[in-house]
């Protein structure tokens, strides 16, 4: 876990983006692929090894014995934001550049930038 400042940017990489309900309550999993903020947890200085297998940044720091809040604070969000990215990434919208669409306006609520790119 990294002690700098939380991003203002991040970028989810689509090949590599986990997404839909099938894919719920993992920011890694086995195969490398990440929810939003599995990808935001990583650009925050957390490794792989830390976030796999892990529901959501609420649930990340429990594997640490650290208390709920480091997570969110390390990653520059708010619980609130958590939770509404992990329902945005893993709902039935009807397609990717809709659900893209949201989890960017979404993550502009709290000043940060999110792109998606192939």
């Amino acid at each position: 876990m990294s002690t700098k400042k939380p991003v203002t940017e991040f970028t989810v990489v689509r090949k590599r983006w986990r997404r839909g309900i099938e894919f719920r309550n993992f920011l890694r999993d086995s195969s490398g692929k990440q929810c939003c903020l599995g990808f935001l947890a990583r650009e925050n200085g957390y490794l792989a090894k830390e976030i796999k297998g892990v529901g959501t940044l609420r649930y990340l720091n429990w594997r640490r014995t650290e208390y709920e809040p480091i997570a969110f604070a390390v990653c520059g969000v708010s619980k609130h934001l958590n939770d509404m990215a992990a329902n945005l990434n893993d709902s039935t919208i009807s397609t990717d550049e809709d659900k893209e669409e949201a989890l960017i306006r979404l993550f502009g609520t709290e000043g940060i930038t999110l792109n998606f790119v192939d």
